[in-house]
């Protein structure tokens, strides 16, 4: 049986290889968590941010009985820290809609963002997954989310243009 103070004396003797042996796992995995946030660190970064502006359309809705509708999108992005974050209307032919979005690079290229109305009352709510193309002036992409006002999922392209850099 090992007493209190041979097993402290042991721990004290293996500390070094612990450690070490904790490095040598851990070290994969920190280098793959940085080689994921790569992007972050890149000009990609602040091809992201600035005011963008474009159109869309549905191109499926649970409810088929309904219109499919066309849009204006203009997002404004900007980069805090490792998350996209912005602000966007959207106007058509229904109610001008004011969304507030979050997200993150997945790649070098590809960009997702959650939506949801300012309004908390009304339930609109979806994700946007884009392409940043290799110039950093054009987002194309997909959108699935609700559309409160017709009450059906709905799901879209979207292409937007970048207006004006952002900080």
């Amino acid at each position: 049986m090992i007493n209190g103070s041979s097993m402290n004396l042991a721990l004290e003797i293996l500390k070094p290889t612990l450690g070490a042996i904790a490095g040598a796992v851990a070290k994969p995995a920190i280098d793959a968590l940085l080689k994921s946030n790569r992007s972050y660190r890149s000009g990609r970064r602040d091809a992201i941010a600035g005011t963008w502006v474009g159109g869309g359309g549905d191109f499926y809705l649970e409810d088929r009985s309904q219109d499919k509708f066309q849009f204006t999108l203009r997002l404004a992005l900007h980069m805090r820290g490792n998350l996209i974050r912005g602000k966007g209307s959207l106007t058509g032919s229904f109610p001008e809609a004011s969304l507030v979005l979050s997200g993150a690079f997945q790649s070098e290229s590809f960009v997702q963002l959650t939506y949801r109305n300012v309004n908390l009352h009304i339930l609109q709510s979806g994700v946007i997954a884009f392409r940043l193309d290799g110039t950093g002036t054009r987002l194309t992409g997909g959108y699935a989310g609700s559309a409160p006002i017709r009450g059906t999922f709905i799901a879209g392209e979207v292409s937007l243009q970048k207006i004006e850099t952002g900080d």
